[in-house]
């Protein structure tokens, strides 16, 4: 039988390598394809994607140039003091805020930080926008160099870095005020002489200042008497800033001295930027701090009166202030006053009653003298002016004249003598005069100017003899006068009651020499003042005539003792050039000349000369210069008066002539001139406003 043989091919045969079967392949090529496609898939989304990134980084960039270009255009503003270009950059959602950042280019002080003994240098630099996540918002912040020189020993460089927010309007982006979530909280630290309030934000900046403040005080504590310490609000809003004026002079809202906080002022990158920030910070706190535990000269025994409006209300009462017990009293509180002028011999002060709406023109004067109202006028039917009362101070005891407007022209002052040495229970004579009126130091004869004129008249403001075309009278004695008058140069000259002799004691041609100025315009003297102490002293003031760049000058002039002898064509005493102000003084309200406030006024020991000035372009800080007379130096105080209805800063001297008052915002200012020394009295008022020593 033969074998039984399986053929097999070679299809038949596995060999190694043999492809797998066909439904394998297909398998294979579809997972390629798949993973192919998947892969195009990705790179396609990724390449969308970057695309889409790219165009977001993009349009990121083009806000951030864009918000770019108006922080530059802001600092070219602000550079260049282009006010209009500045407000047109500013966000006008919050008022108070845009007020506060006008007041502060108007001061100067957008990058420059004097107050705080801050200097800017070169532009700001380091500049970096970033954007909110919605791109509507977008914060600047840049680099600004200072030269620090607080304390008036280094002039060391330092850097701080402000912050700006900007807000999309439109197509604009605008300067906006910063939120609350911006800030953060309000948090307090409160140590044993220190309590400080400050925003989260800052939170580590002021806690340091705490911490070191707080030491500071401690050590003057140990070595002095302490009875309370200090309170101090870092405050977020840019008036905090602008309500700086130097680095000694404060700045209070009730108890709390108010301080910008530190991305107001700018953030420090170091430690040397800290320590100049901080000087510049403490310096005021500690200075007063230090001044209200002693003084070098004895406190007046007297009293500070003075009219404020009481915190929440819209009513002016007048309030007590004893400086030995540190204590407020009201007084008359169911009475609303208007002014309050402070009486000759600081024995009490003359009240001017608030009006009734219904009689906007009726005059109520009191005098208000040792818890006792005296009724002096009570008057409906004349068109007073306001404040309505000033003192003519050359007789002894000073005439108090009252002054009306006439209601034929409104264009002049009618004037009344209120003889207090006349009075009953409904109040005190009042007797019309001619015109304005200079009382002799014995109250013997008067000087009248009416209209143009000049007259001499008796005791009672009664016109008798015509001198002739005068302005500005003043005595030099009793029965020596003098007064200024254009024929058509400028004559200062003197004559005598009984004699009736005459004679200039000094002309245009003699002042322009003591100038010594070749572009010395005409020099015009539109106000004379005897000194207050010293025989034949007089003061002359007035402004040179000669555009823009005229200055207002003070002369001293010393009338020889043998005037009426002294050649014809020279000057008959010694003049001297005293001050020289860019503006015209503008006043004090107490005291009286034919044009109103008087330019210039005198301490009560005659050692201060005092002048206020409003700058240009006006604000409400004054200048108020206290010109030593003896020594023939000046200090110049800045203060900010509350707007009231008076052209003049309110303030008063001690009767012993050492100490002066002035009216700040928020508190008053007790200054010893002659020892450089101050000491301040908070309060928690609205404001004040006219104030007097009372004995």
């Amino acid at each position: 039988m033969k074998p039984f043989f399986r053929w097999h091919t070679d299809e038949d045969v596995a060999w190694e390598g043999e492809r797998p079967f066909p439904h394998h392949a297909r398998q294979r090529k579809t997972r390629r394809l798949a993973i192919w496609f998947i892969g195009m898939l990705v790179a396609g989304t990724a390449l969308v994607y970057w695309q889409q990134i790219r165009q977001i980084q993009l349009e990121e960039r083009q806000i951030q140039a864009d918000v770019l270009a108006s922080h530059q255009t802001w600092q070219e503003a602000v550079g260049g003091a282009d006010f209009d270009l500045f407000v047109y950059l500013l966000s006008k959602q919050d008022p108070l805020w845009q007020n506060g950042q006008k007041q502060l280019f108007t001061q100067g002080l957008m990058r420059d930080r004097a107050p705080l003994g801050l200097y800017a240098q070169a532009e700001p630099d380091n500049i970096v926008v970033e954007l909110a996540p919605d791109w509507q918002v977008a914060t600047v912040t840049f680099e600004q160099t200072y030269t620090a020189v607080a304390n008036a020993e280094t002039t060391d460089i330092i850097r701080l870095q402000q912050t700006s927010l900007y807000q999309l309007d439109g197509s604009r982006w605008l300067q906006m005020p910063p939120d609350a979530e911006f800030w953060g909280e309000t948090a307090i630290y409160e140590g044993k002489w220190l309590t400080l309030l400050y925003p989260a934000r800052d939170a580590e900046w002021a806690l340091r200042l705490a911490a070191d403040l707080e030491d500071e005080l401690a050590a003057i504590c140990a070595t002095k008497p302490c009875r309370n310490g200090v309170d101090v609000r870092l405050a977020t809003e840019p008036g905090a800033l602008a309500g700086l004026r130097d680095v000694l002079t404060p700045v209070f809202d009730g108890r709390f001295h108010i301080l910008p906080t530190f991305t107001l002022a700018g953030l420090p990158l170091d430690d040397a930027g800290y320590r100049a920030l901080y000087q510049g910070y403490t310096l005021r706190i500690l200075t007063a701090f230090e001044n209200s535990l002693d003084s070098p000269v004895p406190l007046p025994e007297q009293a500070i009166q003075t009219i404020c409006f009481a915190d929440g209300g819209n009513t002016p009462h007048l309030f007590r202030y004893d400086l030995t017990s540190d204590a407020w009293t009201t007084e008359l509180p169911d009475r609303a006053f208007r002014f309050l002028t402070p009486s000759y011999d600081d024995n009490g002060v003359i009240l001017t009653e608030l009006p009734a709406s219904s009689e906007p023109n009726r005059l109520q004067l009191s005098l208000w003298q040792n818890g006792r109202e005296t009724p002096l006028v009570d008057d409906a039917s004349r068109q007073w002016r306001f404040p309505p009362l000033g003192w003519s101070e050359q007789a002894q005891p000073p005439r108090a004249m009252l002054y009306e407007f006439d209601t034929t022209t409104q264009t002049r002052t009618l004037y009344s003598w209120l003889d207090m040495e006349q009075c009953d229970e409904a109040g005190c004579a009042v007797q019309d005069l001619p015109g304005y009126t200079v009382w002799s130091p014995d109250g013997r004869f008067t000087l009248i100017v009416i209209d143009s004129e000049l007259w001499l008249g008796d005791e009672q403001g009664e016109p008798s003899q015509v001198v002739g075309p005068g302005t500005t009278p003043f005595w030099l004695d009793n029965e020596t006068y003098g007064y200024i008058r254009y024929q058509p140069q400028m004559e200062l000259v003197a004559a005598t009651v009984n004699e009736g002799s005459e004679r200039v004691l000094l002309d245009s041609v003699m002042v322009t020499a003591v100038l010594n100025d070749s572009e010395t315009g005409f020099p015009s003297i539109s106000f004379v003042a005897p000194h207050s102490t010293t025989p034949n002293l007089l003061f002359l003031t007035g402004p040179e005539i000669r555009g823009a760049t005229g200055k207002y000058n003070i002369f001293s002039f010393q009338v020889a003792d043998d005037w009426l002898k002294t050649p014809t064509g020279q000057a008959a005493g010694t003049l001297i050039l005293r001050l020289q102000l860019d503006e015209p003084p503008l006043g004090y309200p107490s005291r009286l000349t034919p044009s109103g406030a008087p330019p210039i006024s005198f301490s009560e020991n005659g050692r201060w000369l005092v002048t206020a000035q409003l700058p240009n372009p006006p604000n409400d800080i004054w200048n108020i210069s206290l010109y030593d007379i003896t020594a023939n130096q000046t200090q110049i105080i800045n203060v900010r008066s509350p707007q009231y209805q008076a052209n003049a800063p309110f303030f008063d001297w001690s009767r012993d002539g050492q100490w002066l008052v002035v009216v700040d915002d928020g508190f008053f200012r007790l200054i010893a001139p002659a020892v450089n020394y101050e000491r301040l009295i908070l309060h928690e008022f609205e404001e004040c406003y006219f104030t007097a020593w009372v004995n």
